[in-house]
């Protein structure tokens, strides 16, 4: 129930399953392997923080149900959808990292108030995402090959000329 600690994992697996972080204390910390570190991840604790310490991999979603996920200084990869729950907290990375979206997969907050500040978000080659909520973030960088798609839904940047797009940016 989130107060036990990883130990001796180093096979989880990348293809395939779900890792759902649960507690309301905190803090913790987000467990990052080498290579791909999850396939589905889920943070899931109410009123507790939860810390990337190093740089994620995730081949299949992110999902932040409850309490507050912070990137810290690290990247951020993830292949499938990125959703994040009505009242739970997405943190942006505390310098220029990105999240880096490479694959194919929704974009995703439901805050219904405050969108999340997602940062530098980063759309790879022959990526596709499609946003089905409002969304907030400080800047997105579509590379050549790929898609973004607003599917009529709202965007907000926090600074002058944050799109820089090589790909295909579609608004509806």
């Amino acid at each position: 129930q989130g107060g036990e600690a990883l130990t001796n994992v180093n096979n989880l697996g990348t293809s395939a399953g779900s890792v759902k972080y649960v507690g309301t204390v905190g803090p913790y910390t987000v467990k990052a392997f080498t290579g791909a570190d999850y396939y589905n991840l889920e943070i899931n604790g109410s009123g507790a923080t939860y810390n990337g310490v190093a740089s994620l991999d995730i081949d299949g979603t992110f999902t932040l149900t409850a309490g507050t996920f912070a990137q810290g200084a690290n990247t951020m990869n993830v292949a499938g959808t990125f959703s994040i729950a009505n009242l739970a907290t997405f943190t942006m990375a505390t310098g220029a990292q990105a999240l880096t979206l490479d694959g194919t997969g929704n974009l995703t907050d439901s805050n219904a108030v405050t969108k999340q500040d997602l940062g530098a978000v980063s759309i790879t080659t022959n990526s596709t995402r499609t946003q089905t909520t409002a969304v907030k973030m400080t800047s997105l960088t579509i590379a050549s090959g790929s898609t973004y798609s607003l599917a009529g839904n709202t965007f907000e940047f926090l600074a002058a000329a944050a799109v820089s797009n090589s790909g295909t940016f579609q608004l509806q």
